[in-house]
């Protein structure tokens, strides 16, 4: 997987040169730029980087300039740079991976560079620990986040979606495909990844490769071999396996007395008993 980064610096020279670089490294990506405080803020919520390039002063203009944010393995890993040496001793005291001074060198760059790996790595390692001898299909199937937008960037354009209006999402390796009303965007995530910060209840896992939003499915067929065919509203049919079957028709259940209780007075059931349409 490559490295996500941002470059948060108002000085357009010194983000230039950090451009020109990495320029060529396959292992780093740039994701995103920001030039305020307020349109850093933003931007990084949005993005979820791993590594972000950051001018000192511009960030302590923010609450960004907090221990709490960058102690955290989910927080991204931070460079401060800065033309002004006394902020090096501030910049390493919230936890930044190393500071750089302006104008940045090549070869000072290069040193940088290799204390991002090495945290990279540390962080990938971990969580590998922790999930690497889980099989796909025993990672978790509901959803237990509370994100309600994601940004999706495509050549330097940044693309915000409403979780609610996704139909569904399908696993593409590293990348997860997001179908939202007939479209679909590649964000550069997997999709476990994703499934953690979805809003909880919403979204569902029915196979390794697809996550529904509940809210979108307008009927399921089960088959012979206890796996179930999944109809969206979009008209996608997808496959549920059996690992998910169960769960899955107990989560539309659990849908379909929430939509009762908002409605006020419950709708007539089909012959087979459920309320959401089972298609033929």
């Amino acid at each position: 997987m490559s490295i996500r980064f941002m470059l948060i610096d108002h000085d357009h020279a010194s983000r230039h040169s950090i451009r020109l670089y990495l320029a060529g490294r396959p292992d780093f990506e740039m994701i995103g730029e920001a030039d305020t405080s307020d349109e850093a803020v933003t931007t990084t919520r949005l993005l979820r980087p791993d590594v972000i390039f950051a001018d000192a002063g511009l960030l302590q203009e923010t609450r960004f300039f907090a221990p709490s944010v960058f102690s955290e393995d989910q927080g991204p890993v931070m460079v401060f740079l800065s033309a002004d040496q006394h902020f090096a001793l501030q910049a390493f005291d919230v936890g930044g991976a190393d500071f750089l001074l302006k104008p940045v060198h090549q070869d000072r760059f290069e040193v940088c560079l290799a204390r991002i790996r090495n945290q990279i790595d540390s962080r990938r390692a971990r969580t590998k620990s922790i999930f690497g001898n889980t099989h796909r299909d025993e990672m978790p199937s509901v959803s237990c986040g509370n994100q309600e937008r994601i940004a999706v960037t495509s050549r330097r354009r940044t693309l915000v979606i409403e979780t609610s209006k996704i139909d569904w999402i399908g696993a593409a390796g590293d990348y997860s495909e997001l179908h939202v009303a007939g479209a679909t965007h590649l964000l550069r995530e997997p999709l476990s990844a994703l499934l953690n910060r979805l809003p909880a209840n919403v979204f569902f896992r029915i196979h390794r490769s697809f996550v529904v939003n509940l809210d979108k499915v307008s009927g399921f067929k089960a088959l012979r071999n206890q796996d179930f065919l999944v109809r969206m509203k979009d008209r996608a049919i997808l496959r549920a396996s059996r690992t998910f079957s169960e769960d899955f028709r107990t989560a539309i259940a659990r849908q379909e007395r929430r939509e009762v209780a908002a409605a006020g007075s419950p709708p007539v059931p089909n012959n087979n008993g459920a309320v959401r349409a089972i298609y033929a």
